[in-house]
């Protein structure tokens, strides 16, 4: 499984890795840690993705389901641990407020 994980890195992903050669599940928690940021901006970009899911007239209600699901788990899996209610109170009020701020400044 470590010569699995090593060879299918790519070279820009190995320089994370080098180090932990000999300990695949600690390979793979450094990539997890290193790509998947559990920080407001990157929880925003799976909001927005989730958000902005539409049917198209020749998709199915399933694959818009399946791709809504798929968003779901995404913003869950961007989530601390101990990620609470009023924390994503909070990220939805900061969400909301960007929108018209941004385009406010835009207009200057």
């Amino acid at each position: 499984m470590h010569a699995m994980a090593h060879t299918l890195s790519e070279d820009e992903q190995k320089a994370h890795i080098r180090s932990l050669k000999g300990d695949p599940v600690k390979m793979w928690v450094k990539l997890k840690e290193v790509h998947l940021q559990k920080k407001p901006g990157a929880r925003f970009n799976v909001y927005d993705t989730l958000f902005a899911i539409q049917k198209q007239e020749d998709a199915s209600l399933t694959a818009v389901m399946g791709r809504a699901h798929t968003a779901l788990q995404s913003i869950q899996n961007h989530r601390p641990e101990g990620f609470t209610l009023e924390m994503l109170d909070q990220e939805l009020e900061c969400m909301a407020l960007q929108s018209p701020i941004f385009s406010g400044l835009l207009a200057y």
